[in-house]
């Protein structure tokens, strides 16, 4: 009965140890900074969306196959988010999620909008906040940590809070939260 305990206590710890290490390399413990900049312009090719933000990652998904079986490359996705889920019923909060198109070309344009709604985000000035982007549990991690830090920043100094932005960069693995001002 003694071996048994301590394979189980051999076995719990080493669990421990495996999920702290995931969370710890999706950004757990990884610092937000923030950031007044100007970001943008964007055209990106999206879906609308209403409903829980929890539930876009098919969306996001969606989009990229589709837009990836046209034959148009793309790394970045991205996602507005028009509505405060604190405030806004959770099953009634807008967004559009999509891709960033790099190149739009006419070609490209006429291509992606027999299927998707395309929209260019003007450049502006931003409160952005940079984290992580390893696996996909760094997105709820980077929610989490990101936006109260944002808000912070944004009722200290006075500004009028709008949408907002996550673009989701696979190349240089990292998401940036964005907040227009």
């Amino acid at each position: 009965m003694k071996k048994f305990v301590k394979y189980t206590m051999f076995l719990l710890a080493g669990i421990i140890v495996v999920v702290l290490g995931v969370l710890a390399y999706s950004g757990l413990f990884s610092s937000v900074e923030y950031v007044a900049m100007d970001m943008g312009p964007y055209t990106i090719a999206y879906q609308e969306f209403t409903g829980d933000y929890s539930r876009t990652g098919p969306v996001f998904e969606k989009v990229y196959k589709d837009l990836e079986a046209m034959g148009i490359k793309t790394t970045k996705g991205m996602g507005i988010y028009y509505d405060d889920p604190k405030t806004t019923p959770r099953d009634q909060c807008r967004s559009d999620i999509g891709v960033i198109v790099d190149e739009p070309t006419m070609d490209v344009v006429k291509a992606i909008r027999e299927s998707y709604e395309i929209k260019i985000v003007p450049e502006g000035k931003y409160l952005v906040a940079e984290f992580p982007y390893r696996t996909k549990l760094s997105i709820l991690i980077g929610v989490f940590k990101a936006y109260p830090e944002l808000e912070n920043e944004i009722r200290q100094n006075g500004y009028v809070q709008k949408e907002c932005m996550e673009l989701y960069d696979s190349v240089n693995n990292k998401i940036l939260y964005m907040m227009k001002i």
